[in-house]
C-alpha cells in the first residue's frame, strides 16, 4: 500500500535505518525526545530532497488529479 515510487516509513533511509525490534519498541511506546527530534528532522529532509525532484509546476503541469486512488480536491 502507499504511492508509487514514494517510501514512507522509518527504516526507508538507509542511513538512518531502524531495526525491526526498535520499530516494534515504538509501536508500544513512544521513542525518546532526542529521538522524535531526530525523526522530524530527517522528515524535513526528506521533504526538500522530494520537492526538489518534483517541482510543483511539472507535478500538475498536465492538470490531472494528483491522486489515483482516492478523491482529488
Amino acid at each position: 500500500m502507499g504511492l508509487e515510487g514514494i517510501g514512507i516509513s522509518p527504516d526507508c533511509n538507509p542511513e538512518n535505518i531502524a531495526t525491526p525490534r526498535e520499530l516494534f519498541n515504538w509501536a508500544l511506546e513512544p521513542a525518546e525526545d532526542h529521538i522524535l527530534d531526530r525523526f522530524f528532522e530527517l522528515g524535513y529532509l526528506d521533504a526538500a530532497v522530494w520537492a526538489a525532484e518534483n517541482p510543483v509546476d511539472k507535478v500538475v503541469e498536465d492538470g490531472t488529479p494528483t491522486v489515483k486512488n482516492g478523491s482529488a480536491w
